[in-house]
């Protein structure tokens, strides 16, 4: 009988260690929900990119009262996930160390005001390209063409990864609109030289290269002209 005895304490011991151990730790969801605790899942997950970071927005409907939103980040495609930050309303700044080029994960989460983590949002992937205008490049003055009559331009490369186009504009007076149809679209950014043929012997033309990116800004270079020789 004594053995029985000290069997059921110990099971007791074990079983009562485990509950408090229960107690201790934050109250997470189960994966079948079982009942109204847990809050359910954000909806419709959107971002946007700044210069300096991504502002994520989510819309959130339920009874449920909230004590915040928990906001998680991982870097595709093997980066580990982490929790980044919390907020109290539908909305987060995230300004942690992103790097241009790279792709995050996003995913949010609600809790309670019992403390219950509720469902993930869907995940949303964002490429982070920083919403600003590229740096412009340097025109050179024109030379004239050897055997037609034109002008050839050249200017500084561009070098930031995010490059989509340079752009030349060109005007028969001063300054150079670059609102307009370009002369030419390049789209290689090694190439910077433009043979701009077919043009009136004695007539002097302006000339400015806008660089694109591939968010669609654009930054135009300084403006330069260039008369054809007459001869």
């Amino acid at each position: 009988m004594k053995i029985y005895h000290f069997v059921l304490l110990g099971l007791l011991m074990v079983a009562a260690t485990s509950m408090l151990s229960s107690c201790l730790e934050s109250p997470v969801a189960p994966p079948d929900f079982p009942d109204n605790s847990f809050p359910v899942a954000p909806q419709n997950l959107n971002a946007s990119i700044t210069v300096a970071e991504v502002v994520l927005s989510w819309t959130f409907d339920d009874s449920l009262p909230i004590k915040e939103f928990n906001i998680y980040r991982q870097t595709a495609p093997d980066g580990g996930e982490q929790r980044i930050g919390k907020s109290s309303q539908t909305k987060y700044h995230d300004q942690q160390r992103l790097s241009t080029g790279f792709t995050y994960i996003y995913s949010v989460t609600a809790v309670s005001k019992d403390g219950y983590e509720g469902r993930r949002s869907e995940t949303l992937s964002i490429l982070f390209t920083p919403d600003y205008a590229p740096s412009p490049v340097m025109l050179a003055q024109p030379a004239p063409l050897d055997t037609v009559a034109g002008l050839r331009l050249s200017w500084s490369r561009y070098n930031e990864d995010n490059f989509a186009s340079y752009r030349i504009f060109r005007s028969t007076s001063s300054p150079v609109n670059i609102e307009v149809l370009p002369q030419a679209i390049i789209n290689e950014a090694a190439t910077t030289r433009y043979d701009d043929g077919g043009l009136t012997r004695g007539a002097t033309y302006y000339y400015r290269v806008a660089v694109y990116n591939r968010t669609g800004l654009s930054s135009a270079s300084n403006e330069v002209s260039g008369t054809v020789p007459a001869n």
